[in-house]
């Protein structure tokens, strides 16, 4: 299995529509892929909330950093968020409908390559420029990430351009923090209006 990942992996980096067409090519089912969002989200919190712990900054951070659990709620809600939304938009840009699964199980699969990057960016700043090299890692993780992610957008969704593709994850995105925005504005409003009183 990890021999697999290893190669799917190295795919992914040098061809990601032919790691994308691998992927889709597995079959999984529904409950499988939202089982993968679950564990690469939950890997993924707990690593932040390590890095965040180990090294503290001067800047407050919020809360959500210092609670696996609810940031791992966050990144699944967030990611599977994303999902729909360019699934949905997409044939708004002539691209095919009732994707959202395959959007969903490709975009997990790059939040698992930036998870593996975050592991390596904890463990670098030990040895000799390791912080030099955990920031070009950052950089790097960033920029591949996002190009990935469009490519397996533009495959999964039929669309003829890596631009629509950046577009309607850009719209995606967008809107999915807004609307988590309103929604954490509803519910903490009061609370914090109690905490406020009290």
């Amino acid at each position: 299995m990890i021999g697999y990942l290893s190669q799917l992996a190295v795919l992914t980096l040098r061809e990601p529509q032919a790691a994308a067409q691998r992927i889709l090519g597995l079959g999984l089912s529904a409950n499988v892929r939202w089982l993968c969002l679950l564990l690469v989200a939950v890997a993924t919190a707990g690593v932040t909330s390590v890095s965040v712990m180990a090294a503290p900054s001067e800047m407050p951070m919020p809360g959500l950093f210092f609670n696996p659990m609810g940031l791992a709620a966050f990144m699944v809600v967030s990611m599977s968020g994303v999902a729909f939304l360019t699934a949905w938009f997409a044939p708004m840009m002539g691209g095919a409908s009732g994707r959202f699964m395959d959007v969903l199980i490709l975009l997990t699969w790059v939040q698992t390559l930036r998870a593996v990057a975050q592991v390596a960016m904890l463990v670098l700043p030990v040895l000799p420029l390791g912080a030099l090299v955990a920031l070009l890692l950052a950089l790097a993780t960033t920029v591949l990430g996002i190009w990935i992610s469009v490519v397996f957008v533009k495959h999964a969704l039929g669309l003829t351009s890596l631009i629509k593709a950046f577009v309607l994850l850009t719209l995606a995105a967008i809107a999915v923090v807004l609307i988590m925005s309103v929604v954490w504005s509803i519910v903490a409003g009061p609370t914090m209006v109690l905490q406020t009183n009290v």
